[in-house]
């Protein structure tokens, strides 16, 4: 992964198994930024953000 990179996943909501992975995977160390959109995730991996979970809620 590139310094300052970015990661679309999508279906992180689509069953219990993809919830749990993609809560370890906002949990990991390289990862210094997350936006959860219910249906898909993005996850930032810039070391000059703060690090900060968003879930976008309607």
């Amino acid at each position: 992964m590139a310094e300052k990179g970015i990661i679309v996943i999508d279906d992180i909501n689509h069953s219990k198994e993809m919830a749990r992975a993609w809560k370890e995977l906002r949990h990991h160390d390289l990862v210094y930024g997350s936006v959860d959109l219910y249906r898909c995730g993005i996850l930032f991996f810039d070391p000059t953000l703060n690090r900060q979970h968003y879930t976008w809620a309607l």
